[in-house]
Parts: structure tokens; sequence; C-alpha cells
């Protein structure tokens, strides 16, 4: 009886490792719902996205440079912060929003440095899921007062990282 335990404890370690290995997270066309991200040498950038009850989406941030010094943290609600080396920086919030014409989803973003004296960050960003639900393709309208449109929007691409989303929010009871 211990032996046949042993091997099949042994079994289990072996397709976990396995699986930590070679496994990835599962990535499927869920819509706006899930992780992405973007990586440079610079910076990541992770957006989780889930539905709201009431049709919309919750959306959250994490942003980390390379080298640590800058990270952004955002709560369920839009809220986030930015620390550089540790000290507050800045604060500023994003509000999600589907498009009614469009059916899109728009996030805009508001804040800035955390001071008296500093300028307020203000834009907004359209997102399209693309290649099959793997892409997420993140297009500037608006920064600053400034409006853009067609190939002259700035835009970024967030690759699927996966179809989870880590510490959702809690459902309302």
């Amino acid at each position: 009886m211990k032996r046949r335990a042993i091997r099949i404890s042994a079994g289990v370690v072996l397709v976990v490792l396995g699986c930590a290995i070679g496994c990835s997270e599962p990535r499927s066309d869920t819509g706006y719902t899930g992780t992405w991200v973007l990586r440079t040498d610079r910076i990541e950038s992770r957006i989780a996205i889930v539905p709201r009850e009431d049709g919309g989406y919750r959306f959250r941030l994490s942003q980390t440079t390379a080298d640590g010094k800058s990270k952004i943290r955002c709560d369920w609600n839009g809220d986030c912060e930015q620390h550089v080396e540790g000290v507050l920086a800045a604060r500023f919030r994003f509000v999600p929003k589907v498009d009614p014409a469009t059916g899109l989803l728009r996030v805009r973003c508001e804040g800035g440095p955390d001071g008296p004296e500093s300028p307020t960050i203000v834009y907004e960003n359209e997102l399209v899921v693309a290649d099959g639900g793997l892409e997420l393709e993140s297009y500037t309208i608006e920064r600053a007062g400034q409006s853009f449109e067609g190939d002259a929007r700035p835009w970024r691409l967030l690759s699927k990282f996966s179809d989870r989303v880590e510490d959702p929010p809690a459902r309302p009871r």
C-alpha cells in the first residue's frame, strides 16, 4: 500500500512540474474579459478586465518599470496610485464605459502628480479585441484636449496573458 501511494505522489509531482514548465495560461476569445500584458525593455503593464452585472466592465491596471523604481497599482473601482522609489508621486482614476454607438470599450483616465501645482492628466483610449481574442488594441482617441482619429491615433498592442483574472472583485451580495 505505501509503495503505491509513493508512485501516485511521484506521478502527480511530475505532472505538476511538467505543466509548470510547459503549460501556459488558457487564452481564448472571451471578449474583453481576462488579463492583458504589454512588455517592453522599460516597462510591464498588466490590464485586468471583468464584466459588471449591469453590462459594463471593471478595469484594473498594474504597471512596473524594469528597474522596479516606479509602480502603479489600481483597485477595482479604478482608483490608482503611482509610487516612485516608494514615494507617492501621482493619483488618478480609470473609468471604463462601453460606447453605445460602436459597442467598444473606452477607458478614460484623469488625475495627475501629487501636489497643488501639478498639471492634470486626461486621456481616453478605445479598446478593440483582435486576432481571435488574443490581442487588445488600445487606441488613444483623446489626450490633453486633443482628439485623434483614424491612423493618427496613437496605439499600443497588448497580448492576452490569460482568460483568468487574479483577485477579481467580489460579487455584490
